[in-house]
C-alpha cells in the first residue's frame, strides 16, 4: 500500500488562531483562495502520479474542502475519517463545537462517498494532548496497514497540523521538516525505501505557506534550509 498524507490548504487569511498559534486555527473555517489553489495543485500532482484511491479526510471544513479540490482532479471519493481530526485542546471551543453530520458532509462536499457513514458526534468529549492525537492517528494507520499493507491500494489521508504531523512522526517521514499547507508525504509499506516526507515540489515558492506564514517570510537556519531544499525536490 502507498499511504499518502497531507495537511489542509491555507485557511482564510482572517482566521482566528488559538493563543496566536498559526498552526492551530480556532474551530471551523474555509480555505483561502490560495488554499484552494494549493489543494488543486496537489490534486493535479497526484493525478500525474496515477493516484485514484480513496481520500480519508478529517471531517472539519478546511480538510474536507481540501479533499474536495483534490478529488476533483483525481476522480477519488472522500471518506470522512475522525482519527484525522484536529486536536481539541481548548475546553471552551470543544464545548461550543458542533461538527457536520454525514448527511451534511455529503451535501456540502459532492465527492463524499455515497455509502460513507460516521458515528456522531465524531469529536472527543474531553480535551486532548499531543499523546492523545498520536494514539488515535497511529491506531488508524495500524488498522489501514493491517488491512491493506500487502496490497497495491493507494490511500490519501487529509489532516491538520496535529494529526498529519503525528502521522509523519509515527511513520518517520521527515518529521523535522516544516509542515507546510498541502505538503505531501508518502509511506510505501511494500517498499519503504520509496517513502518520502513533506514534499512541496508541485507548488510555486510563492504558494508555500504555513497558514499565515509564507515561506518567503520565514528565516531558515542552515539545517532548515537543507530540509526545505529537500522538500522542493521531486520525489523519486
Amino acid at each position: 500500500m502507498k499511504l499518502y498524507i497531507t495537511r489542509h490548504g491555507q485557511v482564510g487569511v482572517n482566521a482566528e488562531y488559538l493563543n496566536g498559534n498559526a498552526f492551530l486555527p480556532r474551530g471551523e473555517m474555509n480555505l483561502s483562495d490560495l488554499g484552494r489553489a494549493q489543494a488543486a495543485m496537489l490534486g493535479k500532482f497526484l493525478a500525474k502520479r496515477g493516484f485514484s484511491g480513496k481520500i480519508l479526510s478529517s471531517p472539519l471544513w478546511r480538510t474536507m474542502e481540501t479533499a474536495e479540490a483534490i478529488a476533483a482532479e483525481t476522480g477519488s471519493v472522500i471518506v470522512p475519517t475522525p482519527f484525522m481530526h484536529e486536536i481539541f485542546n481548548d475546553q471552551e471551543i470543544l464545548d461550543a463545537y458542533r461538527g457536520l453530520t454525514i448527511e451534511e458532509l455529503k451535501e456540502r462536499y459532492p465527492h463524499t462517498a455515497k455509502d460513507a457513514t460516521i458515528e456522531y458526534p465524531w469529536w472527543p468529549k474531553q480535551t486532548e494532548t499531543g499523546k492523545d492525537v498520536l494514539a488515535r492517528v497511529s491506531a488508524g494507520i495500524d488498522a489501514l496497514l493491517a488491512e491493506l499493507g500487502d496490497t497495491d491500494e493507494e490511500i490519501l489521508l487529509v489532516g491538520h497540523g496535529a494529526s498529519s504531523g503525528e502521522a509523519d512522526e509515527y511513520l518517520n517521514l521527515n518529521p523535522d521538516g516544516m509542515l507546510w499547507n498541502c505538503c505531501l508525504s508518502m509511506y510505501n509499506s511494500k517498499n519503504p525505501r520509496e517513502s518520502f516526507g513533506k514534499n512541496v515540489s508541485f507548488l510555486n515558492e510563492d504558494m508555500i505557506t504555513n497558514n499565515k506564514l509564507k515561506c518567503s517570510d520565514y528565516t531558515f537556519d542552515e539545517k532548515e534550509l537543507d530540509s526545505f531544499a529537500a522538500q522542493r525536490r521531486l520525489p523519486d
